[in-house]
């Protein structure tokens, strides 16, 4: 029955009703034939020595793979003025054309391209895609991730790095887990840096060709045999390389990622990316920059159940004997992969004939699979872990669509656009704060008149002359937790050194003495962002109500006391609002040291930046509230029926400001992903705006101020733990919050600055 619509259905029926129907007729295969249609994962590898030989077959004999070639080929030259590639797959090139390494890089990139949009064409689309390294790029192309054009901007970034480095490494092979290495790579006498995961207890080093002897005396001093692979110099992909970062950005600007329409497993990620993922420039970045995840990348592809995978171009896991590759796979089953010296166009006709058998085809001219904008905004979940770990290019592909977007999964509308953001924020009559309440009823979710009242109680607290002496405080706890942490030797930054410093300056804001602070911290979690502690810090500030004395020089909570006394409020209100200011160091300023710390360690140019010039650490501490910005999210719900950006909002609606995405907004901020340290004055929101800006908006510059100043001090003492592993953050709604940053601390004397 089917056979008999496919032609009208192929030629005019709209995309949804076509998948619909692939989908209904794999479901009648399998009812007819009692066993189900294997998932197919298209898996694509990395850059290897066979491309070269590979592609001028296809060329010649298949109209779609040359056609997309010929795309790629007018895009790269005319729009990125990158290499002609047309002699490789025509069969004109030399057999020194790929002596030229970008050639090479964007070469297999192309061909991988082509090939996808070939089998897309013989009615074969993925199920999901597995990436490896500079096979990233296409994996994500075929799962709807990126335009052609994009991908190609991609892989310019990637052969930037060949255009400016030489071979001048070569790669060990080494029996050790990923966690040993990290601990034991930053003290080896010469460069060692993890290239590839290769299995849970076998890893590839990078090192120095000319230092391979040395790196190789290292490792078995502490235990562990190594063997060098390769008996040439290699370029040192998968190696931090801030230095190229400019030339790999350039090729980025125009980027316009797309969200995936499939599952991706990407090595860099070391996993599965959802669907509904946008991955953003700097993800692309990483992609160059960070060792390569193969172990658990495959073994995350395995564990969900996909058994049918088809190599798109030559063999994707060359890291595996056939035996070992073999036992990874267990009943998989793994198609040929094109191979040099053997007929392209035989293998892809004896991989077409088995995805047939195993009635995976589907009807040809598909169109390639793309999550529309309505798709993406009815998955959408701010708690989605995917989502929070890269937010920003999730937030800036809903800008390119439009001012706000309705959320189902959040039941109100998110508003992406700063003008409109600013105008709920000068209207708290209309948008009121009370989504905040159940939290804070007294300041963040009130409205005029109590929130009026609340802020003038405290605005005194929060003066110059009280600025000053927090500083001190702040600077004094910086400096001896610092060296108690040092002395250890490691330490996570955000449970060890931001969260107890913010919890002692809201307690010192507060008027908490030492004594009172330690008990307070004596009864709550280690994990403070849990935020599942209210009830202590209830009982806790009760009883301190119940008994407190005034004291000779009245603070904050003496300040509190008598507006509760004075009965001007009741007791829950003021237990409220010390809770409030308790929180909010930890919910803001804790969250922006981390961030920034994390820059620091991560981006050693920028270190070195502001310790050349002390006079841009304010600058950067600004940029880091617009690019990390702690709270990206402000609830409002509209108290009246209301029209904002175009579209009527009935009362008690739900609205969204993504302050996030306003700091980022291209019509307010040049290369808005990109940290400048000269940029010229734009007002970002991370403080929020109106009569709800954030009150302690200049302490939590000041405190991060300090703490940059004296991360920059220690120098090379302190770095990450692992410079290899990307950062993970909480899900919240709200917050940008890091889960955690491991430090390692040595002996190591500072470098000397100025």
């Amino acid at each position: 029955m089917f056979g008999i619509f496919r032609p009208l259905l192929v030629r005019y029926a709209p995309a949804p009703l076509k998948r619909l129907a692939r989908r209904g007729q794999r479901q009648f295969h399998y009812l007819r034939h009692g066993r189900p249609v294997p998932s197919c994962l298209f898996a694509f590898g990395g850059r290897t020595a066979t491309w070269p030989e590979l592609g001028h077959e296809l060329y010649a004999r298949d109209p779609v793979f040359r056609a997309t070639v010929d795309a790629c080929e007018l895009f790269t030259t005319q729009e990125l003025h990158g290499p002609s590639l047309l002699a490789q797959f025509t069969g004109e090139a030399g057999p020194d054309f790929f002596s030229d390494e970008p050639r090479l890089m964007h070469g297999s990139v192309v061909l991988q391209l082509a090939l996808v949009d070939m089998w897309r064409a013989r009615g074969v689309q993925p199920d999901a895609a597995l990436g490896t390294s500079l096979g990233e790029i296409a994996a994500v192309y075929a799962c709807g991730g990126l335009s052609l054009p994009d991908a190609l901007r991609v892989s310019a970034c990637g052969y930037a790095i060949g255009q400016r480095t030489t071979p001048t490494h070569g790669v060990l092979l080494v029996p050790s887990s990923e966690a040993t290495l990290a601990a034991l790579l930053p003290g080896s006498p010469v460069e060692l840096s993890l290239l590839l995961v290769r299995e849970a207890a076998s890893c590839l080093l990078l090192c120095r060709f000319d230092e391979l002897a040395q790196g190789h005396a290292y490792l078995s001093a502490h235990g562990l045999s190594s063997q060098v692979l390769s008996d040439t110099a290699i370029r040192p992909y998968h190696s931090l390389l801030p230095t190229h970062l400019t030339a790999m950005r350039r090729p980025l600007a125009g980027l316009q990622p797309l969200p995936l329409a499939r599952a991706c497993y990407l090595a860099t990620r070391g996993g599965r990316v959802a669907a509904g993922t946008v991955l953003s420039a700097d993800y692309w970045l990483a992609v160059f920059q960070h060792a390569v995840q193969l172990h658990s990348t495959l073994a995350s592809a395995l564990a969900d159940g996909n058994r049918l995978l088809l190599p798109i171009g030559s063999n994707p896991f060359p890291f595996y004997s056939e035996e070992e590759l073999a036992a990874q796979l267990g009943s998989v089953q793994l198609l040929p992969a094109l191979q040099a010296g053997q007929s392209e166009w035989a293998v892809v006709e004896e991989n077409f004939a088995q995805l047939q058998r195993q009635r995976v085809t589907g009807a040809p001219e598909m169109p390639r699979r793309e999550m529309t904008p309505a798709e993406f905004t009815a998955q959408f979940q701010l708690l989605d872990p995917g989502f929070t770990n890269d937010l920003n290019p999730g937030f800036a592909y809903l800008q390119r669509q439009g001012p706000l977007h309705f959320l189902a999964a959040e039941n109100g509308w998110l508003v992406v656009d700063s003008d409109l953001i600013n105008e709920v924020m000068r209207e708290p009559l209309v948008y009121s704060s009370n989504p905040t309440a159940p939290i804070d009823n007294q300041l963040a979710g009130a409205d005029p008149p109590l929130h009026t009242e609340t802020r003038t109680l405290i605005q005194s607290y929060f003066s110059p002359k009280r600025l000053g002496a927090l500083a001190e405080f702040a600077n004094d706890g910086i400096v001896e937790l610092g060296a108690t942490l040092l002395a250890r030797g490691s330490f996570d930054f955000v449970h060890d050194l931001a969260l107890p410093l913010t919890q002692a300056m809201s307690g010192e804001l507060l008027g908490l003495t030492p004594a009172e602070r330690q008990e307070l911290g004596s009864r709550l979690p280690s994990q403070l962002y849990e935020f599942e502690y209210f009830k202590e810090l209830t009982t806790f500030f009760q009883a301190h109500f119940e008994q407190r004395q005034t004291s000779a020089e009245p603070v904050l909570l003496d300040r509190l006391l008598a507006h509760w006394r004075a009965g001007r409020c009741s007791l829950a209100e003021i237990v409220n609002l010390s809770i409030t200011i308790w929180l909010a160091g930890l919910s803001t300023t804790g969250m922006l040291m981390s961030s920034a710390a994390y820059h620091l360690l991560a981006h050693p140019q920028v270190a070195e930046q502001l310790r050349a010039d002390p006079a841009l650490v304010p600058a950067f501490v600004e940029e880091m509230l617009r690019l990390e910005t702690p709270l990206h999210t402000l609830p409002r719900r509209t108290t009246q029926p209301v029209v904002l950006g175009g579209q009527a909002l009935p009362a008690d609606t739900l609205v969204l400001c993504c302050v996030a995405a306003a700091n980022r907004d291209p019509r307010r901020f040049s290369a808005p992903d990109v940290l400048d340290l000269q940029r010229k004055p734009a007002r970002h929101l991370a403080f929020g705006g109106g009569i709800h800006a954030c009150i302690g908006a200049h302490l939590a510059r000041l405190e991060t101020r300090l703490m940059v100043q004296w991360l920059l001090a220690q120098g090379p003492r302190l770095r990450l733990a692992n410079a290899r592993a990307l950062p993970e953050f909480r899900p919240s709604q709200i917050m940008r919050v890091l889960q955690q940053l491991p430090l390692l601390a040595s002996s190591v004397p500072a470098a000397p600055h100025d």
